[in-house]
């Protein structure tokens, strides 16, 4: 039987352990590797890096991202929460890329947070090597002139799994590890966004290929 987000927010609710974030992070991983038709509520950008990073472990072939700015980290009354330098991520993005044919697009809507000589996560990938680096596209796309496309910031994974933003200010979100019907939308989406951005060239295969 499917599962919605109200009965997924009423299970959370009515947990005896909800209020732990150990329940709640435990609630994403068997949702993830039992790959759960379940809209899983995201709340706050402790959620969000943890939920994005989930998608990487357990992905097998493509990741689409699109993003704001690629944020490393977010601020809120005086607290800092890393996000895209998040060790954890990183790592699990690294671990995504090092499985056999697996691919990640990314799409930023405007420039890269600190610019791309500065992101820890795209040095990471960089070091990897060019094997690496060739399953990586990484767009800009307000690099042309273009306002960027008025869609909530949202994850793509294999097709089936996805994450996407309701409130970017307060980095809410929902998430759902096997949806088809709105991934295959949201792929569609994406892809339509990827051919209006400007690649950059350290991750275009193109471009690598020109070098060799």
């Amino acid at each position: 039987m499917k599962e919605n987000t109200l009965n997924a927010a009423q299970t959370m609710s009515e947990h005896p352990a909800t209020n732990s974030e150990e329940w709640y992070y435990k609630f994403v991983t068997e949702c993830a590797k039992a790959r759960r038709d379940v809209k899983i509520p995201n709340g706050k950008a402790e959620h969000a890096r943890f939920l994005i990073s989930v998608f990487f472990e357990h992905a097998s072939k493509h990741i689409r991202l699109f993003s704001g700015s690629l944020k490393q980290a977010i601020e809120k009354d005086g607290d800092v929460t890393e996000i895209y330098r998040w060790p954890n991520l990183i790592s699990s993005v690294i671990c995504f890329l090092q499985k056999p044919n697996t691919h990640l697009d990314i799409i930023v809507a405007s420039k890269i947070d600190g610019g791309i000589d500065n992101h820890p996560l795209l040095n990471a990938i960089y070091n990897m090597g060019e094997d690496y680096r060739n399953k990586v596209d990484v767009r800009e796309l307000n690099a042309r002139g273009i306002t960027p496309w008025l869609s909530p910031h949202f994850l793509v994974a294999d097709s089936t799994g996805y994450r996407i933003e309701v409130d970017d200010k307060n980095v809410k979100a929902f998430a759902n590890f096997n949806e088809e019907k709105v991934a295959s939308r949201l792929e569609k989406a994406f892809d339509k966004l990827k051919l209006r951005g400007k690649e950059i060239p350290v991750f275009s295969s193109t471009a690598l290929a020109s070098l060799a």
